[in-house]
């Protein structure tokens, strides 16, 4: 449908109606109060539109089984069905409802499944009576700016599948008694302000695939009991405080692809156990204390598609690159501030094929663009910058057909900017995106695509001219020439550069005017 307008107070006349679903349109306007008194009505879904407007505090509606508000932008407190007793689901999601969470719906209506406030202006602490709802399935309260400690009878919930409270400003330690929630397949209390240790509990959830505490003021290490959860597929533990030594048994963990265990303090004993996550498709450990070296049995991380360790004060580039290059599926990696003022490796290394990303910056690294990476010709992003590199810009660089995000800013390039790399064809053509369907291969879209198409060769002491051709790029967003020895005259055709948010030539030897289309 496409609906467009506001929502008739007539509809309040039709006093049978059981079943009204005009989610998903234009909507606009508030909601008549007559369509909040409809006696019969079981089923009311005005999802995903415009509607706006402050929603009625008190319903009427003692039929109602399914209410769904959800993605507007209504206003008010959490409306209260005082007389309905068996909603299955409340769904008032991405509106801006404020004040309290009032739990009065689970003593009105106990075989409640649905109950979904996420991403409001819910504020205070979350009352006792959420226990009543003892048939909740999926309870969403995250997005949120709701504080304290999470109530007693929270955990009686039992049937309890799904609880994300991520995004709010709970504080205290995670409470032993989650324990008690043994039936949860998805468990996030992201970004809040909890603290201590994480409960020595998990391992009682069977069935546990997704768990996010990420953004906290988490410590202590990892937990064994983690390695119970044998169904776990996604952990996510970023920006907290963890230490020490790794207690993970991976081995115990088949069906673990997703594990972020980024700006941490762990330390290198973690790297020999996590080589046993042979199903891990996306490692994230940056910023930790890692030290020292990858070692050898990272090359049986056969499934890996996404690696960072940047921020890791790890050492020997050379050997790091000759172990990870095992690594069949290995797409991005990312490596920087690591290895610093070692030389990038010229020899040994064969066999990166399928990168889509390398990003080795921050680094200190010395010697020439290596002639190894001519054979990666999938490289989507190419980052060496802020380096010690010398020598020219290779022009094989420019037969990359793929490439639209070239970083080598800050290094001590010399040599003219080669013909070759106006020749990017990414740059050139506008193609569709196409996107993936897998979720790793959505991952991977998301990150290469939230970056810009952008040439930065900035602070070198490249010379020669700019190129006419650049104005081909009708795709390039940044084009960064600036700090370096360039000479002549500014292309007349760069105003056929469409896509242009960023030029800066400043600080060369230039001479012409900027020409810009009428």
């Amino acid at each position: 449908m496409n609906l467009r307008g506001i929502v008739s107070k007539s509809l309040g006349n039709l006093d049978q109606l059981r079943f009204l679903n005009i989610s998903t349109n234009y909507l606009s306007g508030s909601l008549p109060q007559e369509l909040f008194a409809l006696q019969h009505l079981e089923v009311l879904d005005l999802s995903n539109s415009q509607l706006s407007g402050l929603v009625p505090e008190v319903i009427n509606l003692p039929s109602i089984q399914v209410l769904n508000l959800a993605n507007n932008a209504l206003e008010g407190r959490q409306p209260i069905l005082s007389k309905s007793r068996n909603l299955p689901e409340f769904i008032i999601r991405y509106n801006q409802f404020s004040s309290t969470v009032d739990a009065g719906i689970c003593n009105n209506s106990p075989q409640t499944r649905v109950i979904d406030l996420s991403s409001n202006r819910f504020l205070g602490n979350l009352p006792i009576g959420l226990g009543n709802c003892q048939s909740l399935k999926y309870l969403f309260l995250d997005s949120n700016n709701l504080s304290g400690s999470l109530p007693d009878d929270l955990f009686k919930l039992s049937s309890l599948k799904l609880l994300d409270i991520h995004g709010n400003r709970f504080s205290g330690k995670l409470d032993k008694r989650m324990g008690n929630l043994s039936g949860l397949i998805y468990l996030a209390v992201s970004y809040n302000r909890f603290s201590g240790t994480i409960p020595d509990v998990l391992g009682g959830f069977a069935n546990l695939q997704n768990f996010s505490a990420q953004g906290n003021d988490l410590e202590g290490q990892l937990l064994n009991s983690l390695s119970s959860c044998s169904t776990l597929e996604h952990l996510d533990l970023r920006n907290n405080l963890l230490n020490g030594t790794n207690n993970l048994n991976c081995t115990a963990l088949p069906h673990l692809h997703f594990l972020d265990l980024g700006n941490n303090q762990l330390e290198a004993s973690i790297l020999d156990q996590l080589s046993f996550c042979r199903e891990l498709k996306s490692l994230n450990l940056d910023g930790n204390r890692l030290g020292g070296q990858i070692p050898e049995s990272f090359k049986n991380l056969q499934s890996l598609v996404y690696l960072s360790v940047s921020k890791s004060t790890l050492k020997n580039i050379s050997k790091t690159l000759q172990i990870l290059q095992q690594c069949q599926s290995l797409t991005m990696l990312l490596l920087g501030a690591n290895f610093k003022s070692e030389e990038i490796p010229h020899d040994g290394i064969w066999g990166f094929r399928r990168p889509k990303l390398l990003s080795i910056p921050d680094s200190a690294l010395s010697g020439a663009i290596p002639l190894w990476l001519k054979g990666c010709g999938k490289l989507e992003v190419l980052d060496l910058s802020r380096n010690h590199l010398t020598g020219i810009i290779a022009p094989w660089i420019g037969s990359f057909n793929n490439l639209f995000y070239l970083d080598l800013p800050n290094n001590s390039l010399t040599g003219e900017i080669s013909k070759n790399l106006v020749q990017l064809i990414k740059l050139i053509v506008f193609d569709p995106l196409i996107k993936p369907n897998q979720q790793l291969e959505t991952l991977t879209y998301e990150l290469l695509h939230a970056l810009p198409e952008s040439i930065d060769l900035s602070n070198n002491r490249l010379s020669g001219q700019v190129w006419p051709e650049f104005g081909n790029f009708a795709r390039l967003q940044i084009l960064d020439l600036s700090w370096n020895n360039i000479t002549g005259t500014i292309p007349t055709n760069s105003s056929l550069m469409l896509s242009l948010e960023i030029l800066d030539l400043s600080h060369n030897d230039l001479s012409g005017m900027l020409h810009t289309t009428n």
